[in-house]
């Protein structure tokens, strides 16, 4: 079997713009927190693409060109889908409460449906 696409938890740009506009709105408060996620997202969590790249390429010994798509999905269906997949259920409500990391949303209610997961809310 071959994999023709890989997925992470998050959309390092959605959630670095949410984090900009947050810094932007409680600015000048805030700003030592601002320098050091700023310092983690320039070197790191902006490139993270390239990262996986290189660090599969690596372990697999294919080069980057040959492997799969890497896409990045929304945090909460993430949660969702952690949530609902292994789970014993072929029809199932996900509810995601207080989560306040990912890009905008907080709080989200999934529709699992035998392979699909549909945003309620």
């Amino acid at each position: 079997m071959t994999c023709s696409r890989s997925s992470s938890k998050d959309k390092p740009l959605a959630k670095f713009g949410r984090l900009m506009q947050t810094y932007l709105t409680f600015a000048p408060r805030g700003f030592s927190s601002f320098s050091e996620a700023m310092s983690v997202w320039t070197k790191d969590k902006l490139h993270v693409r390239s990262s996986l790249s290189r660090e599969l390429a690596a372990v697999s010994g294919l080069p980057e060109a040959k492997l799969p798509l890497l896409l990045f999905s929304e945090h909460h269906l993430s949660h969702a889908a952690s949530a609902f997949y292994p789970g014993p259920f072929s029809r199932a409500v996900v509810l995601l409460c207080l989560d306040g990391v990912g890009e905008w949303a907080t709080t989200s209610a999934w529709l699992g449906e035998g392979t699909s997961l549909a945003p309620l809310w």
